[in-house]
Order: C-alpha cells, then sequence, then structure tokens
C-alpha cells in the first residue's frame, strides 16, 4: 500500500455540508472521505482537462482505497476548529413574477481552522498517486462548496506503508466504528460518506460513522488522538508515526 499526505490551508471560512442538514446547512469540521475524493477528482481534471469531470470522478473512485484528513498545528500549539452559523440568503428561483419572493433565508454554518488540515490518500497504484501529487500542486482547489478556496502548503510521497500485527491502535486519523471495540480515548461520531459515486451493486451510497479525532470544548474542536482495537474486518496501516485504520469501502 502506499500512501500521498498532503496539506491543506482554507483560505478563509470553509463549509462542508453534512448531509440531510439542508436548512441548517451543518459543516464537518474536517473533510470526510468524499470530499477529499471529490477535491482530488476536481485538481485532476482541471489539470489535465482530457476527459469529462465524472470520468476523473470514477478514476479517483477506482484507485483511491481508502482517504482520512486529520487536523495539524503549527510549533508546539494545538491546532484548533471553530465551527459558527449565520443567517444567508439563498436564491431559490431566477425567474419570477414581480410581487414574487425569490430568496430564502436558511441557516448555514461555517469552519475556521487555526493550524491546518493534513489529508491522506490510500492506494495500490503509485501512478496514480504521483499524478494525484502533480495536479494538488499546480490547480486550484477547493475544500466543500466551491466558495470555500484552499491552499495545498505541502505534499509527501508516495510513501511505501506496512501492515501492523498487532490489534491495539493509537490513530490521529478518523477510524470507520464498524470495524473498531473497545475505544478507550478520543473522538466524535460523525456520518460519512466513504465514496461520491453508488456502488453497481447496492445502488446507494450510504453513510457510515466514522470516529474524528477531534472534540469539542466550550465551541472549540480540538485535536484528540483515538486508542483502540481494531476487529477482523479493518487494517491498520502504518508509515513512520502515522497509523490509519482502513475498511473495505461502503
Amino acid at each position: 500500500m502506499k500512501v500521498l499526505f498532503f496539506d491543506l490551508m482554507p483560505n478563509s471560512l470553509f463549509s462542508i455540508r453534512i448531509p440531510f442538514t439542508w436548512q441548517s446547512a451543518l459543516t464537518y469540521p474536517l473533510p470526510p472521505p468524499s470530499t477529499i475524493i471529490g477535491m482530488v477528482a476536481n485538481a485532476i481534471q482541471r489539470a489535465e482537462s482530457a476527459k469529462h469531470p465524472m470520468d476523473y470522478l470514477s478514476e479517483c473512485e477506482q484507485n483511491i482505497v481508502w482517504s482520512v484528513a486529520t487536523l495539524r498545528s503549527y510549533g508546539s500549539s494545538s491546532g484548533r476548529i471553530v465551527l459558527k452559523s449565520h443567517i444567508v440568503s439563498t436564491i431559490m428561483r431566477f425567474d419570477y413574477e414581480l410581487g414574487g419572493k425569490g430568496t430564502n433565508a436558511l441557516g448555514r454554518q461555517f469552519g475556521f481552522v487555526d493550524g491546518f488540515i493534513r489529508c491522506a490518500l490510500l492506494s495500490e497504484n503509485s501512478e496514480f498517486l504521483i499524478r494525484a501529487r502533480n495536479a494538488l500542486l499546480t490547480s486550484p482547489i477547493t475544500l466543500g462548496d466551491s466558495e470555500s478556496t484552499a491552499t495545498v502548503i505541502s505534499v509527501s510521497g508516495p510513501l511505501e506503508m506496512d501492515m501492523a500485527g498487532d490489534k491495539e491502535f493509537r490513530s490521529d486519523y478518523p477510524v470507520p466504528l464498524r470495524v473498531v471495540s473497545d475505544i478507550v480515548e478520543g473522538g466524535t461520531v460523525f456520518w460519512v460518506h466513504e465514496r461520491c459515486i453508488a456502488d453497481v451493486k447496492k445502488k446507494d451510497i450510504p453513510l457510515y460513522e466514522h470516529i474524528f479525532p477531534i472534540v469539542e470544548n466550550k465551541g472549540i474542536w480540538e485535536h484528540k488522538p483515538i486508542l483502540g482495537r481494531v476487529l477482523d474486518g479493518g487494517k491498520i496501516w502504518v508509515v513512520g508515526d502515522e497509523k490509519i485504520v482502513v475498511a473495505e469501502r461502503g
């Protein structure tokens, strides 16, 4: 297994809408797997521009085994994320009669990062990861919606990973709840999509519970590693001090 790490600095506020929160538009504090896959597909499409965007997304789905993100900080300080909700005016329709209503007031949540976000792409295809690396370094990046621009500040890899021999882990990355047990420390559970395109057999894109390595303290989200034990359905991939728990994508 190979891994590509890349560090993101949001240029301002970001919004990654949690599914089924249309009127409140809550945001994930960290990008879920589907957001990372879409981000990479957009970057490659913008860099190469040789085929339809959906073809690039399909290629990413085929080559990316797992994708995760975590909060990192500069120096000795702890990275932090603040989430705030605001009322925004949304255009509902572009054609309406005089005196009619074309907008609606909706809630929308935004995130602000003190530090940066590290993403990891796991793949068995080194050539694909090299293409992704080159695209991320040369293409405009958005984190969630099209207004949430971000800058790639560093890229590392592709690097070779080894499978851990033991079942216990301490991970700084999100962990799929269905393949772990005995969680003794850290994390907040979020429902996430693990893919962008529906599985051919399932014909849908289910949501799965992932434990994010962050906890809320007086309105501020802070990094907290996850300690636990992996079940038979999961694997622990290691490179250096980085441990990533992987499941078969749903």
